[in-house]
């Protein structure tokens, strides 16, 4: 599994990517729930590859 680190805090995560620090807590606690990513402090590891590409497949806009 690949891990990650992130290298700023979440509530700095949210403001780079347009959204609030709740939204950003609840969608990844949604991934944690799904099954697709584990968190333990910055650290995330993704836990379900395909699942996660489906789900970004989903909310990335179509060109």
């Amino acid at each position: 599994a690949e891990s990650l680190s992130l290298p700023i805090s979440k509530e700095q995560l949210a403001y780079l990517l347009g959204t609030t620090p709740e939204t950003l807590s609840r969608s990844l606690a949604k991934m944690v729930e799904d099954g697709l990513i584990a968190m333990e402090g910055k650290e995330i590891t993704v836990r379900d590859e395909l699942g996660l590409n489906g789900l970004a497949s989903v909310c990335m806009p179509k060109e």
